[in-house]
C-alpha cells in the first residue's frame, strides 16, 4: 500500500490517501479520509494481521500539526485514530511494526525550552493506544529523527540531522533508547557541513 494526500477528495483542506495494490500494481482500493482540517499521510506498513498502520498528521485548532497513528483495515476501513496530543507541534515521519504489532514512530517536534527543534519519538500499542511519547531535545538545537531501528535488546536506534544554532548546517544524529523511550545516548557525526 502507498500513503500520501489528496486535495480532490474527503472532508477538508487535505485528507490522508492509501492505495492499495496488487503485486502486478493493479488498484484494490483506495480511501481518503480525515477531517475538516488539513490530514496528511506520511509513512504506512501492513501487520501481520493484514490491518495497516499509517502515520500522519492533523492540524489542531491552534494551528499546530498534531501527530496521529491511523489503522486500516485489510480491505480499506478505518479501526480507529490516536493522536499525540500535544500543545506544541510534532510530526511523526516513519515508523516500524514490531513483532508483536506494536508501533515505533519517529520525528520531530516544537522545544519546549527554546524556539527549535527536536526528536520526537513514540510507542503504540497493538491496538494503537498510545504507550508513551518522548521528546528529545537539546538547548537552541535543530534535531530531526528520519528513521529508527529495533534492536534484538528491545532498544531502539534512532538517526537522523542534527544542528546547533543555523539549521542549515546540519551532521548526522545517532540516539539509542531503552524500551520505555529514554534516551541512553546522543551522537553527532560530521563537521556541519550540510548532509542528510
Amino acid at each position: 500500500a502507498l500513503c500520501g494526500y489528496t486535495m480532490s477528495a474527503g472532508e477538508g483542506e487535505s485528507d490522508l490517501w492509501i492505495v492499495r495494490v496488487d503485486a502486478a500494481g493493479t488498484e484494490q482500493w483506495t480511501l481518503a479520509a480525515g477531517g475538516a482540517r488539513p490530514d496528511r499521510a506520511y509513512a504506512i506498513e501492513e501487520r501481520a494481521s493484514g490491518e495497516f498502520v499509517v502515520l500522519g498528521t492533523t492540524t489542531t485548532s491552534g494551528g499546530n500539526y498534531d501527530s496521529q497513528l491511523w489503522r486500516i483495515s485489510g480491505d480499506g476501513q478505518v479501526i480507529g485514530t490516536t493522536g499525540m496530543g500535544w500543545s506544541l507541534t510534532d510530526v511523526l515521519e516513519d515508523l516500524v511494526v514490531a513483532g508483536d504489532g506494536s508501533v515505533f514512530a519517529v520525528g520531530y517536534g516544537d522545544c519546549q525550552q527554546s524556539e527549535a527543534e527536536g526528536v520526537v519519538i513514540a510507542s503504540f500499542g497493538g491496538d494503537g493506544a498510545k504507550r508513551w511519547g518522548k521528546r528529545v531535545e537539546r538547548m537552541a538545537c535543530f534535531d530531526y529523527g528520519a528513521g529508527l531501528l529495533p534492536l534484538d535488546s528491545g532498544d531502539l536506534l534512532v538517526c537522523g540531522t542534527g544542528a546547533t544554532s543555523d539549521p542549515t548546517q546540519t551532521d548526522a544524529l545517532f540516539m539509542r533508547l531503552n524500551p520505555a523511550g529514554t534516551a541512553l545516548w546522543t551522537k553527532i557525526v560530521g563537521d556541519s557541513t550540510e548532509r542528510e
